[in-house]
């Protein structure tokens, strides 16, 4: 009894893993047969029945269907790499600062309007950095129009280092806007938009409140526990501390 439950949860777990590698090998041909016959054998030797088989298949479907949602796919900013252009859209994520003292945040698009003056619907994420001379404070849900450039991440060139391209991938996130213009559209933000602004604003009444009893570090890292990075940005001294 009890090595036939371990036989079932190996195979539980091997119909997950082997939909999985189906999907990111791109060797669904392979993969697929290879369970099949997998099942097969088990339920020949009668490790169990064909109601476990139906199953571990049911769930072996539902992860190639849950792996090719989740497998990073280009979207179409991806396509005007190196260009200058135009997006018109709104400010998806709080905007902070980054190590290099520059502003960014993560801008939703409508539309591109290309160097050829060709304007197309475009509905993607970029990771924006603008320039030093933009003075101008952006919230969450701003609509705007950026001027700027368009650039790929890199992937990392030594071993351990950390993949910025991976971990934008991870929030479909594809390419890196680097703008020298902004311009803020007369446009209401989307009712959600308005929901997170009121929360932004409740966060950062919060964190006032909390430096006139403490000093900075202290606000850093109690900011940064209960609100994260992205809330306060902690100085590269603490980040230090705590690497």
């Amino acid at each position: 009894m009890e090595k036939d439950l371990h036989i079932k949860t190996i195979a539980f777990c091997m119909s997950i893993i082997s939909a999985i590698c189906a999907v990111y090998w791109d060797k669904m041909w392979l993969v697929i047969p290879a369970f099949i016959i997998f099942v097969c054998v088990l339920v020949y030797k009668k490790f169990f029945g064909k109601l476990f088989a139906l199953i571990l298949t049911i769930l072996f479907s539902l992860s190639v269907v849950y792996a090719s949602y989740r497998q990073p796919v280009d979207d179409a900013l991806v396509y005007y790499e190196n260009q200058n252009v135009i997006m018109q859209g709104e400010v998806y994520s709080l905007p902070s600062i980054s190590a290099k003292g520059k502003t960014k945040f993560v801008f939703k698009t409508d539309t591109v309007l290309d160097m050829k003056g060709l304007e197309l619907p475009t509905y993607a994420k970029t990771q924006v950095f603008l320039d030093d001379k933009i003075r101008e404070k952006f919230n969450r849900g701003d609509k705007l129009n950026l001027y700027g450039k368009i650039t790929l991440p890199k992937t990392p060139q030594n071993e351990g280092e950390f993949d910025y391209k991976s971990y934008l991938a991870n929030n479909d996130i594809y390419t890196i806007s680097y703008i020298k213009e902004a311009e803020r559209l007369d446009k209401e933000p989307s009712s959600g938009m308005k929901i997170l602004r009121k929360i932004d604003n409740l966060r950062e009444k919060v964190v006032v409140e909390h430096s006139k009893y403490l000093n900075e570090e202290k606000t850093q890292i109690l900011g940064g526990i209960v609100f994260g990075s992205e809330a306060i940005k902690p100085a590269l001294e603490l980040k230090d501390k705590f690497i």
